[in-house]
């Protein structure tokens, strides 16, 4: 499988905190849209990431490491580290790749533009805490208790259910795990660390200017 197919999949990249649609089986203080939306705001700048992608005609699951950096000003650096290195920026409306020497690569000439476009704005709404952006691809449903919060989107539209049924998203100060569960059957699982490293937080952003 590409190494492009994989990383875009891993965009599944969607936190979405929507107005509509949500559901408590808790009344805790801070268990509401505007107080997760704003944790989802704040979330680290720096995160390493673990993912866990369940193929059904695969016995095992295909386990990836990597960082996440995020900026304001710039966009977002997604690079996998192992088992084999590979980077994607999204800045300003572009994506650009990168393979294992850092050398610029092109996405494969039969991949689906449209789906990736959907795959990435999604993504990138999710960082950005953009959830009237969201709100137009999935319904959603809060559940909290005393030590996180759950929400749970549903694919509402036929371009977004031909490729995810559902995401769920867990966390309580931060965004802790992503779970993706593809229309085809495969899912998608990411956990996150927040991590305080200036020097790899550096040498990820040294990728907005290339």
């Amino acid at each position: 499988m590409h190494l492009y197919k994989l990383t875009i999949l891993a965009f599944f990249l969607s936190f979405a905190l929507l107005a509509t649609s949500q559901a408590s089986t808790n009344v805790e203080p801070n268990c509401s849209l505007p107080s997760v939306t704003e944790q989802v705001r704040e979330q680290a700048t720096l995160n390493q990431f673990q993912q866990t992608k369940r193929i059904a005609i695969l016995s095992k699951p295909l386990v990836s490491t990597g960082y996440l950096l995020v900026s304001d000003d710039h966009g977002m650096v997604w690079q996998t580290s192992e088992p084999l290195k590979g980077t994607i920026v999204i800045k300003n409306g572009s994506l650009k790749q990168f393979n294992k020497h850092d050398q610029a690569v092109s996405a494969p000439a039969n991949s689906n533009q449209k789906s990736s476009q959907l795959i990435t704005s999604t993504f990138l709404a999710i960082l950005a805490g953009d959830f009237a952006q969201l709100e137009r691809n999935f319904s959603a449903q809060l559940i909290c208790d005393e030590e996180q919060w759950q929400i749970k989107l549903q694919a509402k539209h036929e371009d977004m259910q031909r490729l995810l049924t559902d995401i769920t998203i867990i966390g309580n100060t931060n965004i802790q795990q992503l779970i993706f569960a593809e229309a085809n059957g495969d899912s998608t699982e990411l956990v996150f660390t927040p991590l305080d490293a200036p020097a790899t937080e550096e040498a990820l952003g040294l990728y907005f200017v290339r």
